[in-house]
């Protein structure tokens, strides 16, 4: 069989792995007052990720667009995972749906689990492997 190069999370996803562990160890999600804040926050994280990772412009996005601009550049099954997870932290920020500290612990473990899945590298036979066949 090929070898295969190790996955690994690229420095886009690293920088946003750090400010989410940032966030948690605020201890912003588990305070009633802060938790809106916190959520901002971690959608702020992940739209600069992707902002990096598809080199999309935005600041001046909605979350929608945003989904709609990814689906022109990222794989569907990204697109759907990005967009759940932005409408799940657009209801708390402004539907007026008040999270609980677990419900808030949860959008971030999914946060962090959306930059693993989308920064994952394929594994690539090595380019020594292909050269040989």
């Amino acid at each position: 069989g090929a070898i295969a190069r190790p996955r690994r999370i690229d420095m886009t996803g690293e920088r946003a792995l750090e400010r989410l562990l940032a966030i948690e160890k605020s201890c912003v999600l588990e305070r009633d007052a802060d938790r809106k804040d916190g959520y901002a926050e971690m959608v702020e994280v992940i739209r600069e990720y992707l902002g990096a990772r598809y080199r999309i412009a935005i600041h001046d996005l909605t979350s929608s667009e945003l989904v709609r601009r990814l689906g022109k550049l990222a794989p569907h099954e990204e697109v759907e995972l990005v967009s759940g997870w932005l409408d799940g932290c657009d209801v708390v920020k402004y539907g007026g749906q008040r999270a609980t500290p677990a419900e808030a612990g949860k959008a971030l473990d999914d946060a962090r689990a959306l930059i693993v899945t989308t920064t994952q590298l394929r594994a690539v036979p090595s380019p020594a492997v292909k050269e040989a066949a």
